[in-house]
């Protein structure tokens, strides 16, 4: 599983303000979420961990990427040919 929720959305997803919450959530330090960039996927291990925790918190947010899979490049290709 490759992750694609950031830590922006991870946050809102969770009700979580800040780092600081993010970190207890966890438990981590602060200094290590603050080392995740706000806008690039999470480490698979803490999404894995906040799934579990709280799997209704995630309910829909994974249907975008799903949908775009469905419609990706082979979609078009078989229309182009079809």
């Amino acid at each position: 599983m490759k992750s694609q929720i950031t830590k922006r959305q991870l946050r809102s997803l969770l009700g979580l303000k800040n780092d600081a919450a993010l970190a207890k959530y966890f438990p981590v330090s602060t200094a290590a979420v603050a080392q995740w960039s706000e806008d690039e996927p999470v480490p698979e291990r803490r999404l894995l961990q906040a799934i579990t925790r709280n799997p209704e918190a995630f309910e829909g947010a994974f249907d975008k990427s799903e949908e775009r899979n469905a419609t990706g490049p082979d979609s078009s290709m078989e229309a182009a040919n079809g």
